[in-house]
């Protein structure tokens, strides 16, 4: 990164830190910024250090550890499951496009991550338009080749439409929820294909090159080798069968909060997906209805916490609050992960009650700055015509998607 102008912001150097801001020793290349302009300031390094700024997704290693996309900050952020150590992975030094080493390496609102069979991290590095790997402490570019369109075939040539969502199955077949294309693309052998929609934005089940999806947002595949979608501008959960049937698993299609069988219940803006190893629930982030839900292996919907009410409060699930929980992940044992955007934290849902693990509950920039914060109201539901707008962080960007709606 170069250094600051003259009369610009100060240069900042690397420090590793842990959650509560003392030294550690340094894993997979996991350092912070630390701002150097002389006032030594600790509780705002800590601040800085500890904080998201409306972070997008999350996933979990094979270890427990949680990689977090912190979309604001444009960087892939690791909370280790051993000592819930706070440590930025891979970029932060503001929005850009540059591979090398996680130190490096540079993201433009990364906003879905997932772990492959062998170990790698894989980004939706959304404004960039590709798909990037982190593996051995180096980032590069699995697909995409930074233009925003839509084109299959070979990796390096294809192009995506605000990528989001991802997952892989355990072949180490990607799955990319290419959100603007209204599609569902797959990575295998180097080659990028479409897996299900046929472009056309709207509702429509059946063979997966008919199917029509409305900006679909997260993803996850179940033990049967399902996909499963949420279709964010439709108020639905889709399934795409491995023989490539795409149905509805729950949603009337309307916006709602109603629990029920199927096509009775209805979701606000469904966001971010998971399975329950355990029970074999899907886990849905419900958005808009600032509510984390489950569908059962028999297609009811039920609510697992939150009010309704956009707030912040852990304890039991009853009285849970959030503000447009984003993402979710489950681990082995059954215990639910959420990205809780507005925020600005990670919480955990074990047994009957939520905590909070990460986040300050207020946007921080690791610039150190305001300019790099987002300036949307947290207390409003996604504005309606633009069903794109939890695809990418900031209201700006809202209206990218608002065109041809």
């Amino acid at each position: 990164m170069p250094a600051a102008d003259a009369g610009g912001p100060a240069k900042k150097k690397r420090r590793k830190v842990g959650l509560e801001g003392e030294d550690v020793e340094s894993k997979a290349n996991g350092y912070e910024e630390l701002d150097t302009d002389g006032d030594d300031d600790d509780a705002a390094d800590v601040e800085v250090q500890n904080g998201f700024n409306h972070p997008d997704a999350l996933c979990l290693d094979p270890r427990g550890n949680i990689f977090v996309a912190d979309g604001g900050n444009h960087r892939i952020v690791r909370l280790d499951g051993s000592d819930a150590k706070f440590l930025c992975y891979a970029g932060g030094d503001g929005a850009g496009f540059q591979e090398g080493t996680t130190d490096d390496a540079l993201f433009n609102s990364p906003s879905g991550v997932t772990v492959t069979p062998s170990g790698d991290l894989i980004i939706a590095d959304t404004e960039n338009n590709v798909v990037r790997k982190i593996s051995a402490g180096q980032v590069s570019t699995v697909a995409g080749c930074q233009e925003e369109g839509f084109r299959d075939g070979p990796a390096a040539d294809a192009m995506f439409n605000y990528p989001t969502g991802i997952a892989c199955d355990p072949q180490g077949s990607i799955y990319v929820v290419d959100g603007g294309n209204h599609r569902i693309r797959k990575i295998e052998n180097g080659i990028v294909s479409t897996f299900a929609g046929s472009g056309q934005r709207g509702h429509k089940d059946g063979a997966a090159s008919v199917a029509q999806f409305k900006h679909p947002g997260g993803i996850a595949i179940d033990k049967n080798g399902n996909v499963l979608v949420a279709d964010y501008g439709n108020h639905r959960v889709r399934s795409i069968s491995p023989s490539g049937e795409v149905k509805t698993l729950a949603g009337s299609g309307k916006k709602g909060k109603t629990d029920g069988a199927g096509p009775a219940a209805s979701f606000t803006f469904p966001m971010g997906l998971a399975v329950n190893p355990v029970t074999g629930d899907v886990i849905v982030a419900d958005y808009g209805s600032e509510r984390i839900r489950l569908i059962s292996p028999q297609g009811v919907v039920s609510t697992l916490a939150g009010t309704g009410k956009p707030g912040f409060k852990d304890g039991p699930l009853a009285t849970a609050t959030f503000n447009q929980p984003r993402g979710v992940a489950c681990d082995l044992g059954g215990r639910i992960y959420v990205v809780d955007r507005g925020n600005h934290a990670v919480r955990v849902i074990s047994d009957t009650h939520s905590k909070t693990i990460a986040g300050l509950g207020v946007p921080v920039s690791t610039l150190g700055d305001d300019e790099d914060l987002d300036d949307e109201d947290e207390d409003e539901d996604p504005p309606m015509g633009m069903t794109g707008c939890s695809l990418v962080p900031n209201t700006r960007d809202y209206l990218k998607f608002e065109k041809g709606m």
